[in-house]
């Protein structure tokens, strides 16, 4: 961490055993800000784990609370408090996670940008920057060819699964709704776009009823994801980059 005045402090530590060391994948979003960047950042420096999922938040300031009645002693009302930003966090490489974040090593389809989610997303925000990095050993077991054979897997997952492709249908569909500022007022085609919408989300419940497991008969099994619990396909996913990553450092 480095403080406004320039001074940094380089948090060790303390403790030398190893709670876990297997396979780890630490899934990441946009709303994904400060500590939890700072842990992803971490696994991510040290080679520890799979980053996966989006572009987290940029968060990476430190802020405090100044009272006011410190200053005024003799008001016997309380006054309130100033929240003040005091110190930047800094990954161990020496970059900042401030208006950045960290991008996962395998980038999962998205709703939400940059431009418009997130700390770049902000006028008044603080820049990136970088100071020196401080001395440290990465782990083995994680290196470039590796997560290009992740990205590869997962490119093909994202061509080949019906949930897959409809998620970044979804998605598409949601970013182009989002950009479409005029809205007709003529009753037959608003019905027309209305019975589209719910013809597409018929046929997103066909895809999901499909994909789930089924018997010799073809009847869902007692594992098939009830209405009101969805499978998390982003949890799925991120499952399954755990799994092949453990594929690929075992043979």
């Amino acid at each position: 961490m480095r403080e406004s005045s320039g001074e940094t402090e380089v948090y060790t530590d303390p403790d030398p055993s190893v709670t876990y060391d297997g396979p780890l994948a630490v899934l990441v979003n946009r709303f994904s800000a400060s500590a939890s960047e700072i842990f992803a950042a971490a696994i991510q420096d040290y080679k520890r784990g799979i980053i996966v999922g989006g572009q987290t938040f940029g968060k990476g300031t430190v802020q405090t609370l100044i009272d006011l009645n410190q200053w005024l002693p003799k008001e016997p009302e309380k006054v309130g408090q100033v929240k003040m930003t005091i110190q930047k966090f800094y990954r161990i490489n020496g970059s900042s996670t401030q208006h950045k974040g960290v991008t996962p090593d395998v980038q999962f389809p998205s709703a939400f940008s940059a431009e418009e989610y997130g700390e770049s997303s902000q006028a008044s925000a603080l820049p990136w920057d970088q100071i020196n990095s401080t001395r440290y050993e990465q782990s083995r077991g994680i290196d470039d060819k590796i997560l290009s054979r992740l990205r590869d897997r997962f490119d093909q997952r994202l061509k080949s699964d019906p949930e897959l492709k409809q998620l970044a249908q979804d998605l598409a569909d949601f970013k182009k709704a989002k950009e479409n500022t005029v809205v007709s007022l003529q009753e037959s085609k608003r019905r027309k776009e209305r019975e589209e919408a719910e013809r597409k989300r018929a046929a997103a419940n066909k895809v999901s009823q499909a994909s789930a497991p089924v018997d010799e008969t073809g009847t869902p099994t007692a594992g098939t994801p009830s209405p009101k619990k969805k499978k998390d396909l982003y949890l799925n996913e991120a499952g399954l980059v755990l799994a092949d990553y453990i594929l690929a450092v075992n043979k």
